[in-house]
């Protein structure tokens, strides 16, 4: 049992980073202008590798990404997907929801993984440009040039097999922006044990 926990990371709704690597890799194709490691580390920022809904379901944002899926701007993404997220519209489409998505993880990588394909196919958006519709523009715009500095370090040290290095770098999407909050080795390192597993390292990465 994870204890202590950060906060709002539920165990039972959790992956270790490489559960959650190999499932992006199973959806996000590699070469893309949003890198599969970016999207990790969107995961990490965002919640910790926790399938959630935002404050303990009483927010808009559910999922591994957070993604606010009642946005209207949402809604061209769903159909794009084949669901309907608009609320207001009986559709032939199934109605995406938060229980679905969070009972769901490969629903849950999907949907960003789908996000940013769709972002830069459809929306013609450059990298940067997928980047700033998921940080939702404003403040959090400060967090591209974090995660992009993250990126470079992950990329460089995910398959090291130095545990330490690899949690150094998902800490560092966490420790810019708006609101920095890291995940401190020394004071969570049961949740660390969960995250990155010293006996995965050799063997969590299955191309």
């Amino acid at each position: 049992m994870v204890n202590p926990k950060p906060f709002l990371w539920e165990e039972t709704k959790a992956l270790n980073l490489f559960q959650i690597y190999n499932k992006i890799g199973v959806y996000h194709p590699a070469g893309h202008p949003v890198s599969r490691e970016m999207i990790t580390l969107i995961f990490f920022e965002e919640t910790g590798f926790c399938n959630i809904r935002q404050n303990r379901g009483a927010g808009p944002a559910v999922g591994f990404g957070q993604m606010e899926i009642y946005n209207p701007d949402k809604i061209p993404f769903f159909e794009w997907l084949g669901f309907n997220s608009d609320r207001k519209k009986t559709s032939r489409l199934p109605l995406i929801t938060p229980e679905r998505i969070s009972a769901d993880n490969d629903l849950s990588v999907k949907i960003t993984c789908k996000y940013f394909q769709w972002l830069v196919s459809e929306k013609h958006k450059t990298g940067t440009g997928a980047l700033q519709a998921q940080t939702g523009g404003g403040a959090n715009l400060s967090f591209i040039p974090v995660w992009g500095a993250a990126e470079k370090e992950l990329k460089s040290v995910l398959y090291s097999n130095d545990r330490k290095k690899i949690i150094n770098a998902l800490n560092k999407a966490r420790s810019g922006g708006p609101h920095p909050n890291p995940i401190p080795f020394d004071r969570y390192k049961s949740y660390w044990e969960f995250t990155v597993p010293e006996e995965d390292l050799l063997f969590g990465f299955r191309e």
